[in-house]
């Protein structure tokens, strides 16, 4: 039995090695001439359409690893002076079984056919966004943090088309130049690509297809060739508002049947300006003065019925582009930041932003995020955090962040190190995303450990049964305090221990 599992492992790993070599050339993005204009309607029925390159070869991920996609897929490129145009034939032997439901922008898709794009613009393999359209063209969009992890808060800039037809349903996508980025001189993109089939369960996709793979596995995704002379981003973006508020007087009536004033009519009004600067192609610079926050979206309406808070998600745009910098230790546990400990008070009511600055994205081989706001009303405070995750292997990465708040004289602040190790090895995965450590430093006391966690994992040739170990301590020190994080399920001088662990579990 033993050595009929190494012969399938060997075979696997031999089959793998003959579809790479087999693999067909790079796509390559088709320029449209200035001057011709292309219609976002669903209907792919411009002459530069039939010129452009074709990617057709999609292989299952589920449910039969390896085999076509059993449906046909056709996806080609355009490139114009506006925007990256993307168009999809998704052909269907029985278009009467095309899921289509969702109408909202961002419902889960998970309930309907769908295809999936996933951009890789800066070719770091390691961070991207991802564009889905369903058959009624509502969007969905995603920052890429990890192989693991997307951020579904951040919302692009761009729009599809898509209709069902006799063959199956066609989509049409535009996405302008400034909502990616690109480093200068750039002339290939990284590059994935997914069909969803609702009514079989099934997943097909253009590269990193296997199980223990995916749309978000950057390490093997494929290259869009033809990419030079992209435009520069805009240097500059500037969002003033006028904000005008008139309120009539307030009077009382007597009971004479004369009225007195009260409080008089008053006319009051806010001015406020965010603007956004381009540091360069891969760095953004964000500046906020009086910030409103009236386009962001309410939270929903919970009952709590346990004794520990409501994790809210992000949707204030100021804190959401390329938040996935500022993600440190584990969500809801030993969260390092958490942005809406910023300029929002426990109940959700909103605390003045006087002004704020932040510097986010990519430089060589580090990614790095820093950010400073000043918060008025009853709190007055001064919000801080710095984040720096240097590129280490081919996925892997070493980091640092410090996050405090400077409040009435007093300093308080917290940080950590952490790192993460993916290999691959002839197919299995081994895997060590995530130890850490926090400290923290309040009022010039010592620094106090409080959180270590490593995991190792292992996944089988066959990518079906992981293997994983892993050890965490954690501690909170009774002088702890991370004021603009979330660290919910800690009482102070306690020990949570959870000793090594080794088991296994199906994907």
């Amino acid at each position: 039995m033993i050595s009929r599992n190494v012969q399938l492992c060997v075979m696997t790993v031999m089959a793998a090695s003959s579809v790479a070599a087999q693999e067909s050339p790079a796509p390559h993005v088709t320029r449209v001439p200035a001057g011709t204009s292309l219609v976002l309607d669903g209907q792919l029925n411009e002459p530069a359409w039939s010129r452009a390159d074709s990617v057709w070869e999609f292989t299952q991920r589920d449910p039969v690893q390896g085999e076509p996609g059993s449906e046909r897929t056709v996806v080609r490129f355009l490139a114009t002076d506006a925007g990256f145009w993307v168009g999809v034939w998704a052909y269907d032997r029985d278009p009467s079984g095309i899921r289509h439901a969702q109408l909202r922008r961002d419902a889960d898709l998970n309930t309907d056919d769908s295809f999936t794009l996933a951009l890789d613009s800066q070719s770091d393999r390691r961070s991207g966004f991802l564009f889905s359209v369903n058959p009624n063209g509502a969007l969905q969009d995603a920052e890429i943090l990890t192989f693991e992890q997307q951020n579904n808060e951040w919302d692009g800039i761009w729009d599809a088309r898509a209709r069902i037809t006799a063959e199956g349903w066609v989509a049409e996508l535009f996405i302008p130049w400034q909502t990616l980025r690109y480093p200068d001189g750039a002339t290939s993109w990284g590059l994935n690509m997914q069909r969803f089939i609702r009514r079989k369960n099934e997943f097909a996709l253009w590269k990193a297809w296997r199980r223990g793979e995916g749309i978000r596995f950057l390490e093997r995704e494929g290259r869009l060739e033809g990419l030079g002379d992209l435009p520069d981003r805009a240097r500059a973006e500037v969002r003033p508002y006028l904000l005008a508020n008139e309120r009539l007087a307030d009077r009382t009536f007597l009971g004479s049947g004369r009225d007195s004033v009260t409080a008089p009519q008053a006319l009051t009004g806010e001015v406020g300006l965010d603007a956004k600067f381009a540091v360069s192609n891969t760095l953004t610079l964000d500046l906020t003065y009086n910030t409103d926050f009236a386009q962001a979206e309410v939270d929903r309406q919970i009952v709590n019925l346990t004794r520990f808070p409501i994790f809210f998600p992000e949707t204030r745009q100021f804190f959401n582009e390329s938040a996935g910098i500022f993600d440190f230790g584990r969500l809801r546990q030993t969260q390092l930041f958490y942005s809406r400990r910023i300029g929002l008070r426990g109940d959700g009511t909103p605390i003045p932003i006087l002004g704020g600055a932040r510097l986010a994205g990519r430089a060589g081989r580090q990614q790095v995020g820093a950010l400073l706001v000043r918060t008025g009303g009853d709190e007055d405070a001064t919000d801080f955090a710095t984040r720096v995750k240097r590129d280490v292997l081919g996925r892997g990465y070493v980091g640092a962040m410090l996050t405090g708040q400077e409040k009435s004289g007093e300093v308080s602040g917290a940080g950590g190190l952490d790192f993460n190790f993916p290999y691959i090895i002839k197919g299995p995965e081994l895997c060590g995303p995530g130890k850490h450590r926090v400290e923290s430093r309040r009022g010039g006391q010592p620094l106090q450990p409080f959180a270590d966690h490593a995991r190792l994992s292992q996944r089988s040739c066959r990518h079906r049964v992981p293997v994983r170990s892993r050890w965490r301590r954690l501690r909170a020190s009774p002088r702890l305090r991370s004021a603009i994080g979330d660290l919910p399920f800690f009482r102070p001088g306690r020990d949570y221990t959870a000793p090594a662990t080794l088991g296994h579990s199906p994907l």
